[in-house]
């Protein structure tokens, strides 16, 4: 059986391929844009269990979904807050708190594809240019006049000012000590460290050294390094 999502190993140290994309590694719940058995868009875990509390994200996804042109399957990772207690606040939510009503949180898009693509298991387009076509869709979503005026699920019309969706930003990296130096500014900051992602591979519903995470681990053994 497919994995709902691409999943990433762990970061050897000792390699980073050619002009690798390196992203903040985000320490919540995954979330996908998925149909269901019925064919309607849901929010759902790399598990396959429906999200509450997220209206207001879905709201925009299908904003995002329209502009697109055609079904698809947004990937990213579901946070409510930020900072070091950004997973404790999100599974609070998660477990009890939106029972309670409302809604919260934002979901943080790192990636995206025809449902087609997705339901045959993956994706052959290269990394680079999907989250090119991302930023197409979110620029069209961003001047979408009449989407501006249409209020999100638990909003009476007055937003934060932040945006429910946001596509995860990317850096580029050539070699190790770029990796590092990267993770270093995130962890002094409190997060969780980085992705490097192969920007010429595909997509697959599996888990896929193309993706590598440089964590917490990897934090206190450079700092071994460095202290030796």
């Amino acid at each position: 059986m497919k994995e709902l999502c691409q999943l990433a190993g762990n970061w050897d140290g000792r390699t980073v391929p050619a002009a690798a994309m390196i992203e903040p590694k985000l320490d919540g719940f995954r979330m996908l844009w998925l149909r269901d058995w019925e064919g309607r868009p849901t929010l759902r875990t790399r598990n396959g269990y429906s999200f509450e509390g997220v209206a207001h994200i879905a709201h925009e996804l299908a904003a995002w979904e329209r502009h697109a042109g055609a079904p698809w399957v947004f990937d990213g990772e579901f946070c409510v807050g930020d900072g070091p207690d950004t997973l404790a606040r999100t599974k609070a939510w998660c477990e009890r708190e939106h029972k309670l009503g409302g809604v919260a949180g934002r979901l943080f898009l790192f990636d995206g594809m025809p449902l087609s693509d997705w339901m045959a298991g993956g994706c052959d387009v290269p990394l680079w240019q999907r989250k090119a076509k991302l930023e197409r869709i979110a620029l069209a979503v961003k001047s979408d006049a009449a989407h501006a005026w249409d209020w999100r699920p638990g909003s009476r019309g007055a937003d934060d000012g932040a945006s429910p969706v946001e596509l995860v930003a990317s850096a580029e990296a050539w070699h190790v000590d770029d990796v590092i130096e990267q993770a270093g500014a995130i962890w002094q900051a409190g997060g969780e460290g980085v992705v490097v992602k192969n920007p010429f591979a595909p997509y697959r519903r599996s888990r896929s050294m193309d993706w590598l995470k440089c964590g917490r681990p990897w934090r206190d053994k450079v700092q071994w390094k460095r202290a030796a």
